[in-house]
């Protein structure tokens, strides 16, 4: 079957580095692979990244959602060999850290969704190394990642959501996941309001976000259709619904969930 293109090997956990070594060799014309996995009694390792960097060129989009042993060295031997990514998902990938993100940055100018989702090793650095470089960047999910800060403006530039928000990519975002962002504030919010294609927005369990920057958010912000803010506390109550009513009048989709301080006012204003 050497003319493959897409193959999907989500929770086929006995697939190993051997038999991702073979399909390296033997599928020259790869483009989508999933490799996707929650149980690990036979391990993807850099060993896989390296052996799709030589003979895998042409691979478009790889999840490696789960597969927590391979690191920077291997996302290093990935993005120089397939440096026609577009999309690419990390979730649970603890080990990889800024330095692997940097090669990304540098290498897959052409990519256009990455998911970091849990990525504890990954700061503000990260995602300006993905501003730097990924010009085309259009989904960004970075749930999970605890260490982004509100923002961080340093003497060479800027860092986080910041630098994202100045980059060449900020009027392509169209996907913006921040879930349990902790640190997420005001600044964050205001960079976020510079998205201006932005239609899906995921803020859930940034629990630090105030009622008054939710409402600068709503202003800046108007074509969203997607919102969440749910498990986001206080800042979500009746006024601040009014404002998201009355500014994102394109919304077609919004939890609240877990905010209890929503009333009446706030049925009132969606309905409007």
């Amino acid at each position: 079957c050497t003319e493959v293109e897409r193959l999907n090997l989500r929770d086929c956990c006995h697939v190993s580095d051997v038999g991702v070594l073979s399909l390296s060799q033997g599928c020259p014309l790869l483009s989508e692979l999933s490799l996707s996995r929650s149980d690990m009694p036979f391990k993807i390792t850099d060993v896989s990244l390296m052996a799709l960097g030589q003979g895998c060129t042409q691979l478009s989009s790889l999840s490696l959602r789960g597969c927590g042993t391979i690191t920077d060295a291997g996302i290093s031997w990935l993005s120089k060999g397939c440096p026609r990514l577009e999309r690419i998902d990390l979730t649970n990938c603890t080990k990889i850290s800024n330095g692997g993100i940097r090669y990304i940055g540098e290498e897959c100018s052409k990519l256009k969704s990455v998911v970091l989702t849990n990525l504890k090793q990954v700061s503000d650095v990260g995602l300006r190394y993905l501003a730097d470089g990924c010009h085309c960047l259009e989904n960004l999910t970075a749930a999970g990642v605890y260490l982004l800060s509100d923002g961080i403006q340093r003497d060479f530039g800027f860092e986080g959501l910041q630098a994202v928000s100045k980059s060449k990519c900020a009027h392509r975002i169209k996907s913006l996941n921040m879930h349990g962002c902790l640190h997420i504030q005001n600044v964050a919010l205001e960079s976020i309001g510079r998205f201006t294609a932005l239609n899906t927005l995921i803020l859930s369990g940034c629990t630090n976000l105030t009622a008054d920057g939710i409402t600068k958010l709503a202003k800046s912000c108007s074509q969203v259709t997607e919102l969440s803010l749910s498990g986001c506390g206080e800042c979500i109550s009746d006024l601040s619904m009014e404002a998201l009513a009355h500014s994102m009048k394109y919304l077609t989709s919004v939890n609240v969930s877990n905010c209890t301080k929503i009333g009446r006012r706030s049925f009132a204003a969606l309905s409007s």
